[in-house]
């Protein structure tokens, strides 16, 4: 096993601050004779737990171990890892590094470890994190295996998938199989000699972990549940981790999917119940107010009524009868088309005498596309007269 260890500076910091504004308020608020002898213990406490915080991070065959202290000894977070984690600059507010943080792999429910060793100069945040990721790298050479057998959920369908022995991405693990006998999966009958993509290719992944499904690329036109009709043969499926149904589909050309031209490149996902989530306008969607451009991604959204509504990432200027919107904005409609509200990250613009502020909440929208004053009152959006 290896072991790193040092002095977690953010908690001292922080902690010493803590210390200083108690200590004021106590003095404040306390009588003359009182105060100095609650002070006093209070702070020492206080800087004592900051200054005993001390992170371990340790390496061995079967993981990252990560273990945070206060007081030198008193544990307060313990989290372990697989081998196919990875260590990450962790950044402040202003982007610039702070800490290191071990990452788990993508698409696992491993946690993140909280930021250690914060307020080190760059270049040791940097010989720190080589240093672990040197070790981890060790680690996995000692458990590397050449994998001989689908793992987890897949591997109920071995029976049915010929694995490429040659295409094995890092860690040695399948990346791609062929179907020889039709299978169903998350209510989808996939048909003989279509391609499984396993795994993924550029990340190396701890052998102790279920074989991940990339996506199926059917070999010829199939029946997809959630729309109802079939697909041409090269439609390329992507299911949920639990290969319930299909989370994601991507398919050549345009297709039409509940009125919506919807571009098949760009890909469309699908809700558990089958409902569409997000898709990209191959067409114009002609609202009962304006007309959304193509190439705009549109998103599935809940609203506060309960009803669904979408909302619209704009890729360009839209002229509204009472508001002109940006390249940026987000819009927000109703299931059936009618304007709700639209967002903008920051500024302010100018209804009648009234100057609203942008990027604080959404700014309501009549079904007509002028901006809503009484209901930005009502929610509270930042205003002043003008």
């Amino acid at each position: 096993m290896e072991r790193f260890s040092g002095a977690d500076e953010l908690p001292i910091i922080l902690d010493t601050l803590v210390a200083l504004v108690v200590g004021v308020v106590v003095i404040w608020v306390a009588p003359p004779l009182w105060s100095w002898w609650l002070v006093g213990p209070i702070a020492a406490v206080v800087i004592a737990a900051g200054t005993g915080s001390r992170y371990r991070v340790s390496v061995d065959d079967s993981g990252v171990h990560v273990v945070l202290r206060r007081l030198w000894v008193v544990p307060v977070k313990r989290l372990r890892y697989r081998l196919d984690a990875s260590v990450e600059l962790y950044l402040g507010s202003d982007l610039r590094p702070i800490g290191l943080c071990v990452q788990p792999y993508s698409c696992t429910p491993e946690f993140t470890a909280t930021c250690f060793r914060g307020g080190r100069p760059v270049p040791e945040l940097e010989r720190i994190r080589g240093e672990i990721e040197a070790a981890i790298v060790r680690a996995r050479a000692r458990v590397e295996v050449e994998q001989r057998q689908l793992q987890g959920p897949l591997a109920a369908l071995a029976s049915a998938l010929e694995i490429d022995e040659l295409a094995r991405g890092p860690g040695q693990r399948f990346l791609r199989a062929t179907s020889v006998a039709p299978f169903e999966l998350g209510g989808v009958q996939i048909p003989t000699g279509s391609t499984v993509e396993l795994n993924d290719a550029d990340t190396w992944l701890d052998p102790r972990r279920d074989d991940q499904l990339r996506g199926i690329s059917v070999s010829r036109p199939t029946f997809v549940p959630p729309l109802g009709r079939e697909l041409p043969a090269g439609t390329r499926l992507i299911f949920d981790e639990a290969l319930s149904h299909v989370a994601l589909l991507v398919v050549s050309g345009e297709i039409d999917v509940d009125g919506f031209c919807c571009s098949g490149e760009w890909g469309l996902s699908f809700t558990p119940d089958g409902a569409l989530r997000s898709f990209t306008l191959a067409g114009p969607w002609t609202t009962p107010t304006c007309t959304l451009p193509v190439d705009v991604l549109v998103r599935r959204t809940r609203r506060e009524d309960g009803t669904h509504g979408w909302r619209v990432i704009l890729n360009c200027a839209l002229s509204l009868p009472g508001v002109g919107l940006r390249n940026g904005d987000r819009l927000y409609l109703a299931a059936d088309g009618s304007l709700v509200s639209f967002f903008r990250s920051g500024g302010s613009i100018r209804v009648g005498d009234q100057e609203l502020e942008c990027g604080v909440v959404a700014i309501p929208l009549s079904a007509a596309g002028h901006v809503d004053l009484v209901a930005c009152r009502e929610r509270r959006v930042p205003m002043r007269p003008c």
